[in-house]
């Protein structure tokens, strides 16, 4: 099984005012994260995503 292509979709998902985050790094009012959808010569597709604020959910890059 071969990797074929990777597809990377961009997703900003509003959260709504009462549930914002407040910190002194400012208001976390929207999420961003980032879907990955990766395809195999043999037909398989699977999905992965990852949180694009570091400052907010403490996660770095490896």
């Amino acid at each position: 099984m071969k990797i074929t292509s990777l597809e990377t979709i961009p997703v900003q998902v509003p959260i709504h005012e009462h549930l914002a985050i407040r910190a002194k790094g400012g208001i976390h009012s929207v999420s961003p994260f980032l879907l990955v959808r990766v395809h195999t010569d043999e037909g398989i597709a699977g999905l992965g995503e990852v949180s694009c604020t570091p400052r907010w959910s403490g996660e770095d890059q490896v």
